[in-house]
């Protein structure tokens, strides 16, 4: 060899000096790996997850625009979409035959009133028919407070929620402008988990 060599050794460990003109032999190794055939493991994912009843359109409506919500540039939007997040698990019920015999008399009457102009008669129309069902604010409380009654402050959390999602729709801000709305959402949050893990345990899926 034409040039020096410089060994460094970097360990606490004693040097050990192997004779490299001694043979131990000849030596075989192998390795060896066992599983499933691609195949199989397709087919029984395929087959377990057709086994799973198809989910409630509603409910996965919900989780898009509640994790959609984190994606919002602003707190103001980020608030209006997780509020938003709880309307699809509202379930519209009837307040009751009593309540749609009262909405049919008004509209009647309100056909009788000739003074009134026709465009007012079928905007008035239109809003009386919506007495007929339950209103999306009420449904959801209802579901809050059905769903959830170990929660003593769900119902008044979602109750809050809606009126300053109001305010904000109407007012661009919320009425009480040290209100924290980071702070507010991240409590909105914690109900509609719940919410989705009361749905999710119960297997409220269409069809089941």
């Amino acid at each position: 060899m034409g040039f020096a060599l410089r060994f460094e050794y970097n360990t606490y460990e004693p040097v050990a000096i192997f004779d490299r003109t001694h043979s131990d032999g000849i030596g075989i190794e192998a390795f060896a790996t066992s599983g499933w055939c691609l195949d199989h493991v397709l087919r029984e994912l395929s087959e377990s997850y057709a086994e799973l009843a198809e989910p409630d359109p509603s409910l996965m409506l919900s989780m898009e625009l509640f994790t959609g919500s984190r994606l919002e540039s602003s707190q103001r939007a980020r608030f209006l979409a997780i509020v938003s997040a709880l309307e699809p698990l509202s379930e519209g019920r009837s307040p009751g035959p009593e309540v749609s015999a009262f909405v049919d008399s008004c509209i009647a009457r309100l056909d009788q009133e000739l003074s009134v102009s026709t465009t007012a008669r079928e905007s008035i129309r239109g809003r009386l028919r919506h007495l007929r069902a339950e209103s999306i604010r009420q449904g959801i409380l209802r579901v809050a407070r059905e769903t959830l009654p170990a929660t003593t402050d769900a119902h008044g959390t979602v109750d809050d929620a809606y009126t300053v999602r109001s305010q904000i729709l109407h007012h661009g801000c919320p009425d009480d402008l040290d209100l924290d709305l980071e702070d507010f959402g991240q409590k909105v949050s914690v109900v509609l988990r719940e919410l989705y893990s009361a749905r999710l345990r119960r297997g409220q899926c269409r069809g089941s």
